[in-house]
């Protein structure tokens, strides 16, 4: 045993280390948050879409293994088309029926599904080791592993207690992708692997690089059965197939051995997506992708036979490419342009900038902030300048300069550019861009630590007899300091707060107990109170659980007369429907007609016309909260074909220091909106209460903003003396304003068809005005 310990120590370290990892995972994703999470009458999730994949799961769950076939509590008016569950769905279904024994409670359920993901996370630092391990050593996958484990930012939200969304398992089901095909090229590369083995059939040649080619296919499969979005990654690897043909070409080696890799991963991925219904353009790139190793090897092999030079080789394969679209185009035009359509990824702009998760990652949070606001360090923090230094010296200074790459690196490099410039595009794909920082920062870490000794020292002490005594050499004061370096430079900023505020850094284990998503007490006792107080949309409480055929071809579904909408931000949609088993007029799925419509309901300017899309909407209820009139009005406007600087507007003002401070003025229009109406004066009419007048100069700053700055502010103790002032002013910027959404500076009339039936308990105090209830619910009577 103790010989067999002797030998075996190295790995045995390892193992605990990478054990010791998943362990600070589950850690700082279940201890941290579990009570926000549990800490309630009802379990909570952190994530909004989590309430819409926990309501196909209840329905999955309930009729194993059958659900509904459409949602009529999806949406109201209108229910949902047909729902084809995803492999996240169905994976976290069969695992809460197996741990329920057939026959889980909806508390079983809820249990099981917000440890679901942390789990997941865990798995996903496993794989990261591995592949890391294939790359770069053991050492770097264990600094990997560890960064993983507690990044902050996209990858730990997704992952922790409760938000059991797809997010967690698209990262740990394409690192599993990646990590077998890397496997597989480096297999077929050590056997030199040509289509005269295929052709002759020399199994122990060709047996591994297929089994993980196989391997990669059915992870890559399970992804696109998860998420529509994931031809993503069938992009990235017939990018990279390109390119790595290219470059074998044009250095007289053989790239047959892409041939089966490809040929294998495409068709067994595009097998195992087939049972889930996809747009043709869907279909027709995973045909295209399936058919690119087999072009790039018929092209390269009859060049070469032909002795044409290699530099005509890529200039074939694009002319090939551009020959292909072009027929494709004549063939369907809309093909081709839902094909390109799909990398919008890139460049998200319009109403979905409103949303956070599409936002760029390195656009600074804060207008005019610099870096350190950005998504990027907030991710990442030092961790994203290391990786952008490894990442430039491979292109620049390895690659261009001394020219000395492998092909396992060309697959990380397409890989983590492809998957940088998306997260570029939105921040949400940091939850992909993790496990490539984390690749190249442990790269770096772990070169540092071996320019310190630490592979001598390992390699030593394996091979040496262990002596008695205890002697400290210089050797292993370098190591020590090395690893002191690395925890205090990349492994501490992620957990605890060592940077200066400046910085803008929340640390893991902040961000861990925040659970920022989660409903908030008061909106989960509103939706409760909703449920139990109002009217069942179908008679039957459960209704919920049923399964729902679709109806005939060509028809619609038809709710009973019992039913109607409640109408929120669409936000809150998936909360309603789960939490309440009521039909909202919205939810996140970003429906244009149905945001829109919510969102002129709510900001618009007379009841007249806000009763009009209430009738066409079916609203029975409206549920209001501090948000959805404050911070998130500025969506609301923009969703409603508006701008938010037509109901307020940032002004800067002169302080008692003679600095230049900005200060968000409100202006009329935000007072008439209909949401304001309601929850901040509760439908009642109001005498102005705050009327300032304001006259202002715009100035264009050095960087070419226009910014607008008081010259003289009024206050009037009536509206009517603010407007005949207004009106005698026959030169200047003049505007009514004033500085608490609170206050009116305007009269308005009572909302009389709206009348409050409830409000949360607590509360948030606001200046001037004292405690506002967080939630709001009022019922609409025409």
């Amino acid at each position: 045993m103790g010989h067999w310990l002797k030998q075996n120590w190295p790995k045995l370290t390892i193992a605990l280390l990478v054990a010791l990892c998943v362990g600070v995972a589950l850690f700082l994703r279940i201890y941290l948050p579990y009570d926000k999470i549990f800490g309630g009458d009802v379990i909570k999730f952190s994530g909004t879409d989590v309430y819409y994949h926990m309501r196909q799961v209840d329905s999955l769950v309930y009729n194993f293994p059958h659900h509904t076939v459409i949602d009529p509590y999806r949406i109201y008016p209108g229910a949902s088309g047909i729902i084809s569950l995803s492999f996240f769905e169905w994976l976290l279904a069969i695992t809460i029926w197996v741990v329920g024994l057939g026959s889980p409670t909806q508390h079983t359920i809820d249990v099981v599904a917000v440890y679901f993901p942390a789990v997941l996370a865990g798995l996903t630092i496993i794989t990261v080791y591995f592949l890391g391990k294939e790359l770069f050593g053991r050492g770097a996958g264990v600094v990997a592993a560890g960064l993983m484990a507690i990044f902050p930012g996209e990858f730990l939200g997704r992952s922790i207690l409760g938000f059991t969304d797809h997010d967690v398992i698209n990262t740990l089901l394409t690192t599993l992708t990646m990590l077998f095909l890397l496997l597989a090229i480096k297999a077929a590369r050590q056997r030199e692997l040509s289509l005269s083995h295929i052709y002759h059939r020399q199994w122990v040649v060709i047996a591994r690089p297929a089994l993980y080619s196989l391997l990669a296919g059915v992870f890559l499969g399970f992804y696109l059965l998860t998420w529509q979005g994931a031809l993503l990654f069938i992009f990235i690897i017939a990018v990279y197939f390109i390119i790595q043909s290219i470059i074998d070409h044009l250095r007289h080696k053989s790239s047959d051995y892409l041939y089966p890799i490809g040929v294998i991963l495409f068709l067994v991925a595009l097998s195992i997506s087939l049972p889930i219904p996809r747009p043709t353009f869907y279909l027709v790139s995973l045909i295209i992708a399936l058919l690119i190793p087999a072009v790039m090897s018929t092209v390269s092999q009859l060049m070469v036979s032909r002795k044409i030079k290699p530099a005509y080789y890529p200039l074939s394969l694009a002319g090939l490419g551009i020959t292909g679209v072009g027929l494709l185009y004549l063939i369907s035009p809309s093909l081709v342009s839902a094909m390109l359509k799909s990398f919008s990824i890139f460049t998200p702009s319009g109403v979905a900038l409103t949303t956070i998760e599409m936002q760029s990652l390195i656009t600074p949070i804060s207008p005019g902030g610099g870096f350190f606001e950005t998504p990027a360090w907030g991710n990442f923090n030092i961790s994203f300048l290391l990786f952008i230094a490894v990442l430039l010296y491979w292109l620049f200074w390895k690659i261009l300069v001394r020219r000395q790459w492998s092909t396992e690196e060309n697959l990380v490099l397409v890989w983590t550019v492809i998957i940088l410039l998306t997260a570029i595009g939105q921040r949400r794909f940091a939850s992909y861009l993790v496990v490539n920082i984390g690749l190249l920062t442990g790269y770096l870490s772990w070169r540092f630590l071996e320019f310190a000794g630490f592979r001598e020292r390992v390699t030593k002490v394996a091979k040496e007899k262990l002596r008695p005594g205890f002697r400290i050499t210089l050797s292993q004061v370098n190591m020590a300091l090395a690893v002191l370096i690395v925890f205090l430079i990349v492994f501490l900023p992620n957990v605890m707060p060592v940077y200066p505020n400046a910085l803008k850094v929340v640390p893991s284990m902040l961000a861990a107990s925040q659970v920022r998503y989660a409903p908030s007490d008061s909106w989960v006792s509103s939706l409760v109170w909703l449920k139990e107080n109002t009217p069942d949309p179908f008679s039957n409480p459960d209704y919920y659980y049923q399964v729902v055929e679709a109806p005939p071809p060509g028809e619609k579904y038809t709710y009973p007369e019992s039913a109607y909408g409640v109408t929120a931000w669409w936000d809150y949609g998936y909360w309603i429907t789960r939490i309440a088993h009521r039909i909202p007029s919205a939810n996140p799925s970003q429906a244009p007609k149905e945001n829109s419509r919510v969102a002129r309901f709510f900001t618009a300017q007379d009841e007249v016309s806000a009763n009009e899309i209430a009738q066409e909407m079916g609203t029975a209820y409206v549920i209001l909260d501090f948000d959805t009139a404050t911070g998130k009005f500025h969506a609301m406007a923009r969703w409603a074909g508006r701008t938010p600087e037509e109901f307020f507007d940032i002004y800067y003002y002169k302080s008692p220091e003679g600095q230049m401070k900005p200060i968000q003025l409100f202006y009329p229009e935000y007072y008439r909106s209909l949401s304001t109406r309601l929850y901040n004066f509760n439908g009642q009419a109001v005498t102005a209460q705050k009327t300032i007048v304001i006259a202002y100069r715009e100035r264009v700053t050095a960087k070419g903003e226009t910014t607008k700055q008081i010259t003289r502010a009024e206050l009037f103790d009536s509206y009517d003396k603010a407007s005949d002032y207004l009106s005698a002013q026959e030169s200047g910027n003049y505007r009514i304003v004033s500085d608490n959404p609170f206050m009116s500076p305007v009269p308005l009339e009572a909302a009389a068809h709206y009348q409050p039936i409830y409000s949360s308990s607590g509360g948030l105090t606001v200046s001037e005005v004292g405690i506002i209830p967080v939630v709001k619910i009022f019922e609409y009577t025409d």
